[in-house]
C-alpha cells in the first residue's frame, strides 16, 4: 500500500515528472514556433531554387535565349563587351516563365556577378534598365 504512488493508474506524466524532478516542466518556449516557420520559409525558398534552376535548363527557355541574343547580339548591354559568355539577366520575376524580352537584359558574366554583389550588399534594383 504504501507504493500506490509508483503505480501507472495513479498519476499522469506531469505529476510524474515533478516527483520524479521535484520541479513543474518548463513551457515551450515561443521562439520555437518561430523557428518551424522559419524552417518552413527555407523549404519554400528551396523549392523556389529547384524550380528557377528547372526552368533556366529548359528547351523553353534556351530557345528565348537564343532569341534574344540573335535579337540584340552578343554584347552585355552595361559595358558593351563581346567576348566571353553573356548571361541572360531577369530585371524581375513578375512574369516568371511567361518572360518578354523587356523583362531581361544581356550581360557579360563581370557585370551580372557585380550586379549580384551590389544588391547583396544593399543596393536597389532600380539600376536595372
Amino acid at each position: 500500500m504504501a507504493r500506490d504512488y509508483l503505480k501507472p493508474d495513479s498519476f499522469d506524466k506531469t505529476s510524474a515528472f515533478e516527483f520524479i524532478t521535484g520541479r513543474r516542466p518548463r513551457r515551450p518556449k515561443p521562439w520555437r514556433k518561430k523557428k518551424d516557420s522559419l524552417q518552413v520559409h527555407i523549404q519554400v525558398k528551396d523549392a523556389r531554387i529547384v524550380e528557377y534552376e528547372d526552368y533556366i535548363r529548359s528547351p523553353e527557355w534556351r530557345m528565348f535565349r537564343h532569341n534574344i541574343i540573335m535579337a540584340r547580339g552578343k554584347q552585355c548591354q552595361s559595358c558593351l563587351e563581346t567576348k566571353g559568355r553573356i548571361d541572360l539577366h531577369h530585371k524581375h520575376y513578375k512574369n516568371f516563365k511567361c518572360e518578354r524580352p523587356e523583362d531581361v537584359i544581356l550581360l557579360c558574366e563581370d557585370c551580372h556577378m557585380s550586379l549580384h554583389r551590389s544588391w547583396r550588399n544593399g543596393s536597389s534594383r532600380k539600376g536595372v534598365r
